[in-house]
């Protein structure tokens, strides 16, 4: 289009242009005009100048191109490849198709496959906008957590201290239980509208009210409207989390290059160790750098009010990426065609996750105040002992994507479950030992089971949910087992500890859950290997 306009330079202005860009004279997108009339030109000279013909090739070459230029960050920019990159496919699909015998269709064919592949311009953009709504997500859980003594003392103060406390952990679990509803809108988004919409619309619904809450005013000003106010902000995060995670797992595996889809997966799934560690970061600075007085008065509204920052970097990631996983046709409600053909792989994908939410919530939330009861462990000594776990998760994670990768989803997964039936009693005996590196070595052991069973997750359970309802599918099973087994872990654990009078009595907890999960994924077939077009199901 542009050579038919006379808008772009004759080749021979190709070195020119190089060295006027290096001298700050023209845009680089003049280059790529440049480029487009110089392949043009060649092509034309092999099957000939017609004005049809070339106004095809203007337009093809012009639009994949200008793709091109977009990949290596150019000129063109993320919205203009993802508006001209279905055009550049269906174009090339019919030219492809008539110019069979021709130069042009062979480089055409070349590139369509190409095309067809390509995900995203920018893989970092593109890992980016998938991990920073989780990240937002795990932050805000743990500046909850950090300041929930100010939240309780701020919205209850006609409570005494231990009431206050239990209030605002009370208003927190009621946002957790919204879990499974906001699962269903936002796969239901996801599914009917594209993922990036529910992208966008899970972060927004985090960002705004993690904002809000810091600057929400106390009981002491409007009254019960404060503590109704903060119930109703958890609750629109709750229903967020629900979607946040699993449509961002979806879309970073639907957007990984042939043979990393495990690893695109891990590193969705690294995002909640990011955001607790920031978490936990930023709200340790602000208690350090503040006395008690200002951090009880206003401090501990800072970093919610910090949460728009990265709710707003998220948008504007997410804005600009490329579409995935619109139905071009829809005649039932991802809900309803997932409840009435898919709920077997529903139930499959509660059983896959099982091991994880117990293990996670058992080994990471739970553990902290065990360490200090159990062990006698000084608060502040449990949390370095679970922030360094931490740390360490995250290229266990990452390895254990990777791996999968290469020798497949279900030996890693088969092998982590049955490590936690065989080790979870030695590494609970070595957490219940007074010497705090035993105790680190202990909860290290169970960062390699969860590690390495949690990097694989993602991409099992993306690549095994039906295609036109991938979002919807996977959150509901990922959202039901971690809203009910992952929420009850840390109570159940307690009951199991007073029941019995056994402090590794949580031990038996993971290794129930462990059993649950080994059996279930004899039910899903492998699929590493497995073309992405359509996910195979669970077994019958």
């Amino acid at each position: 289009m542009l050579v038919t306009a006379g808008l772009v330079p004759a080749p021979k202005r190709v070195p020119v242009l190089w060295r006027e860009v290096f001298l700050g004279e023209v845009r680089p997108r003049h280059i790529v005009s440049a480029i487009v009339s110089w392949q043009v030109d060649a092509i034309g000279l092999v099957i000939g100048r017609n004005q049809e013909t070339k106004y095809v090739e203007n337009v093809v070459l012009t639009q994949v191109l200008f793709i091109d230029a977009e990949h290596i960050g150019w000129g063109g920019g993320v919205e203009l490849g993802a508006i001209v990159k279905t055009e550049a496919i269906g174009i090339a699909e019919d030219v492809s198709r008539v110019a069979t015998s021709t130069v042009l269709g062979v480089w055409m064919r070349s590139h369509l496959g190409r095309l067809s592949k390509m995900n995203s311009a920018h893989p970092p953009r593109v890992i980016a906008a998938g991990m920073i709504g989780n990240v937002l997500e795990w932050y805000d859980f743990a500046i909850y957590g950090y300041f929930a003594a100010q939240i309780g003392r701020y919205f209850f103060p006609h409570l005494d201290a231990v009431a206050q406390l239990l209030s605002a952990f009370a208003v927190f679990a009621i946002g957790y239980l919204m879990r499974p509803i906001g699962g269903v809108i936002v796969g239901h988004i996801g599914d009917s509208f594209g993922r990036r919409a529910a992208l966008i619309f899970s972060v927004a619904a985090m960002a705004i009210p993690t904002f809000l809450i810091g600057l929400l005013p106390g009981y002491q000003t409007i009254g019960l409207l404060a503590p109704i106010g903060l119930t109703v902000l958890r609750i629109v995060q709750g229903l967020s989390v629900g979607g946040e995670y699993t449509s961002s797992m979806v879309f970073l595996v639907e957007h990984a290059p042939e043979g990393r889809r495990g690893l695109m997966g891990a590193l969705a799934a690294s995002g909640s160790a990011v955001g607790i560690l920031l978490g936990s970061a930023v709200g340790a600075a602000f208690a350090a750098s503040m006395s008690t007085a200002a951090l009880d008065a206003w401090g501990w509204r800072i970093p919610f009010l910090l949460g728009l920052a990265v709710g707003i970097a998220g948008y504007i990631l997410r804005r600009y990426v490329l579409e995935t996983g619109v139905a071009e046709k829809r005649t039932r409600a991802p809900i309803v065609e997932t409840l009435h053909d898919h709920w077997r792989v529903v139930a499959g994908f509660a059983g896959l996750s099982v091991y994880s939410a117990v293990t996670f919530y058992v080994g990471f939330v739970y553990l902290v105040s065990w360490l200090q009861t159990a062990d006698g462990i000084p608060p502040s000594r449990s949390l370095e002992i679970n922030s360094f776990s931490m740390v360490v998760s995250l290229p266990v994670l990452i390895a254990a994507g990777w791996l999968s990768d290469r020798i497949g989803r279900k030996p890693l997964m088969l092998l982590a479950s049955m490590g936690g039936l065989v080790c979870a009693l030695p590494l609970f005996w070595l957490l219940n030992h007074p010497s705090e590196l035993l105790a680190q070595l202990g909860q290290l052991g169970l960062v390699l089971l969860m590690g390495t069973y949690y990097g694989a997750l993602p991409a099992t359970l993306v690549e095994a949910a039906p295609p036109t309802v991938r979002c919807t599918a996977v959150a509901m099973g990922y959202n039901l087992c971690f809203g009910l087994f992952g929420g009850l872990s840390p109570l159940v654990a307690t009951w199991l500890v007073e029941r019995t009078g056994n402090e590794i009595a949580p031990a038996f907890l993971m290794m129930a859950s462990a059993a649950v999960t080994f059996v279930t994924i004899f039910w899903f077939r492998e699929t590493y290997r497995t073309s992405f077009g359509v996910a195979p199901t669970a077994a019958a």
